[in-house]
This record gives structure tokens, C-alpha cells and sequence, in this order.
């Protein structure tokens, strides 16, 4: 185990050349040439904080590092270009964990032909990984704070499910054949980006739920707005997993953060293209008063925060 060793790997399992690639891997700097707006964002994925090896499967690790980084580019309308990683990696973990963590996020990679142009690596004490991923914006770039009351607040996936996934897996609540997709989609989260490239001609405001929509929502809307919430329709895991805490199931979805929907504002007379889009439905309106209601009472969910 050695540098070389990881850089041949990587040479084995991702592609270095890609149309505007005019130096990838190999230099100190990447060079990229392109005629297009681009969008960047970059994420941490690190062992004891966003995850623990009890539970993650390698190949589980190197699709959700990569797949987060996806999702914060299907929130603002870009189509994947390009990457870089910057790897830590200890000392008790093998060629073979490499290997296996590799081959899931190279094939996440070239489904959406994304390139890998670059990185770093340096031991460490534990697992981690440092994700900057690059996208072409399509028809436009889709930004926060741009609702007004009586604006249409809308999601795409589902709410609460990773967090319950977490609470199975970790905490070791319920038992894990009655929560599959909720496991599923904390360990492989699916990602919308196809979706959003029909949704951008139609959405004001946009961003992929990664803290809960008790936080989230207030980095979309602007301050003092808030929104009154519809009827909602929970998905039966979540209402499962609330009834053994003896908790309220709303709650529940709104709190749990790595959900990775999309969770959007559009103006009420494009809701019906939007629901033609599969996975959306409505969460509710924009009203001009600060906090998330609900049948007129203010709800207290927080949503998750690193530094809490």
C-alpha cells in the first residue's frame, strides 16, 4: 500500500480524458477549457461523522461520497462534468476496501460521464473523503431566496426516509426487514438529477435536502417568510418508525437530515407541469410570517446541525 499503488487504481477504475479535459491527472493543476457557465460544490464524507464502517459496506461508501456531490447539482440545474478527490486514508483498511469503494463510484461516475481531473491523498486516523464536483449549467442556474407568499412549496422524493434508515442501522431500532427502502436510501440515496432537468424551466428556488426541512427550508426562502404545510402523505416507513418512538411521524420527516430530495418553490400556475414530473408533490404555500405551520400552529423541528 503505497501512493503509487492508489494512483494506479484510480487510473484503473476512472476515466482522465474527457472533451474540455486538456490536462487532467498527472499535473499539478487540472486544465480545463469550456464554453459554458459552470457550478461547483464540494462535500466531506468522513468515517464517524456522516458514517461508520459497522454498518457501510465500501461499495456503499464510494456511491453516496460521489452521490451527494450529484445531488447539490441537480438542486441548481447543472449536468456533471468533472471531479476531484482528496482521500484519507488509515492505516487499518486495505487494498481490497480500495477496490471495493472505487468500482461503486466510478460506476456512478460514468452513468453521468463525470470525470475524475485531479486530487489528493495523505494518511490518516480514520476514513475520509473530500468530494468537488463540477456541472455544466443547462438552461439556467437555479438559486435560493427568490419565493414570495402564496408560492407553491414543493418536494421531489421523500421525506424522512434516510434518517429512519439511520435510526435502524445505527441505532439498531426496529427490525430491519420491515425498513428496506428506508436502509436503502441512507446507504444509496437516489439522486434527481434527470429530474431536475425537467423541473428547471418551472422552479423559482431550489435546493437538495441534506439537514432537514426544519433547517433547509429557512436557506431557501427569504427571511421572514415561512410556509403553512398541506395535508402530507408520509411514506409507511417513516409512519412505522414514528409509532415504535412514540413520536409524531411529522416531526419525524421534517428533523432527519440526508434525504437528498429536492425540495423547491414555484409559482401555483406551473404546479401542474410539476406534478407531471414523476416523485413531486406539494408541501405547501409561502406565507409572509417566519416558521413551518401546520393546520395554523408553528411546528419546532430543527432539522440537524453539525456544531449543535
Amino acid at each position: 500500500m503505497n501512493e503509487d499503488v492508489f494512483l494506479e487504481m484510480l487510473n484503473q477504475y476512472f476515466s482522465a480524458s474527457a472533451p474540455g479535459v486538456l490536462a487532467g491527472r498527472g499535473d499539478d493543476c487540472a486544465w480545463i477549457e469550456n464554453d459554458s457557465s459552470l457550478a461547483i460544490s464540494v462535500d466531506l464524507f468522513l468515517e464517524h461523522v456522516h458514517f461508520l464502517r459497522s454498518y457501510f459496506q465500501p461499495e456503499d461508501i464510494g456511491y453516496k461520497a460521489l452521490a451527494v456531490n450529484l445531488s447539490d447539482l441537480a438542486a441548481c440545474g447543472a449536468r456533471p462534468y468533472f471531479f476531484l478527490l482528496s482521500l484519507i486514508w488509515p492505516s487499518y483498511l486495505d487494498l481490497n476496501f480500495a477496490q471495493k469503494m472505487f468500482k461503486t463510484m466510478a460506476e456512478l461516475a460514468k452513468v453521468w460521464g463525470l470525470v475524475l481531473v485531479g486530487g489528493d491523498l495523505s494518511r490518516g486516523q480514520s476514513l475520509g473523503l473530500s468530494i468537488t464536483v463540477a456541472g455544466k449549467v443547462q438552461a439556467r442556474f437555479i438559486p435560493r431566496k427568490q419565493a414570495k407568499p402564496g408560492d407553491v412549496v414543493f418536494v421531489l422524493g421523500e421525506l424522512g426516509l434516510s434518517h429512519v434508515g439511520l435510526l435502524v442501522l445505527k441505532e439498531k431500532i426496529g427490525d430491519k426487514q420491515d425498513f428496506g427502502q428506508s436502509i436503502a436510501q441512507h446507504l444509496r440515496p437516489r439522486i434527481y438529477l434527470k429530474e431536475s432537468f425537467a423541473l428547471n424551466p418551472y422552479v423559482k428556488s431550489m435546493l437538495d435536502v441534506s439537514d432537514g426541512v426544519g433547517r433547509d427550508l429557512f436557506r431557501l426562502l427569504p427571511k421572514g417568510l415561512g410556509v403553512e404545510l398541506k395535508e402530507i402523505n408520509l411514506h409507511p416507513e417513516v409512519k412505522k418508525m414514528a409509532r415504535l418512538l412514540n413520536v409524531s411521524a411529522l416531526d419525524l420527516a421534517l428533523s432527519g437530515g440526508e434525504d437528498f430530495a429536492l425540495l423547491g418553490i414555484a409559482e401555483e400556475k406551473d404546479l401542474a407541469q410539476l406534478k407531471k414530473i414523476g416523485h413531486v408533490w406539494e408541501l405547501g404555500r409561502v406565507v409572509a410570517r417566519e416558521g413551518i405551520f401546520w393546520r395554523g400552529q408553528k411546528l419546532s423541528c430543527q432539522g440537524f446541525d453539525h456544531f449543535a
